[in-house]
């Protein structure tokens, strides 16, 4: 039977992260968002003095599931027992957001939400063509992202050239 703890880190970008620590001699490649990686916990606490990890796990490229080394990082308040500051996010969460969400509400909530959490959410209005104005307003105020004119440009350059000149 394994006792050693182990803490598991998530990928919460819509793209490839590589985790280095040279000095431990530990690389890692989370080659999708949702791609899993476990770390023996005493490792994980080794890794956590590199700022690189450490601003992954601030700004919400990377989730820790365990909670208790997140209070011993500062990433959640002393006490917490659910995740307050860095929330694992589904695309149910993002449709719930880009759709159903009063817009008062999701102006607080993008509030609340990591840098990478609200690019993931830009990224999912786009792919998904969710164009309701007064939210992409609030996504091209929080991010420079104009999310009607990207998918107006994936549009145009999904249709075939024309001959007619």
């Amino acid at each position: 039977m394994d006792d050693k703890k182990k803490v598991v880190l998530t990928n919460l970008c819509n793209y490839e992260i590589t985790v280095s620590i040279p000095e431990l001699h530990f690389t890692r490649k989370f080659p999708r968002k949702g791609a899993k990686i476990s770390v023996d916990k005493d490792l994980f606490i080794e890794m956590a003095n590199d700022p690189g990890l450490i601003y992954m796990l601030e700004t919400g490229m990377l989730y820790l599931d365990d909670m208790e080394t997140k209070i011993d990082l500062g990433l959640e308040p002393e006490g917490a027992s659910e995740p307050q500051n860095i929330k694992m996010l589904t695309d149910k969460d993002y449709e719930r957001y880009l759709t159903r969400m009063p817009v008062s509400e999701l102006k607080s909530t993008i509030d609340t939400m990591q840098v990478e959490q609200v690019k993931s959410l830009v990224d999912y209005a786009i792919a998904h063509e969710i164009t309701d104005i007064s939210r992409c307003d609030i996504l091209k105020k929080v991010t420079g992202t104009d999310v009607i004119r990207a998918v107006q440009l994936n549009r145009a350059a999904k249709e075939p050239l024309s001959d007619e000149e």
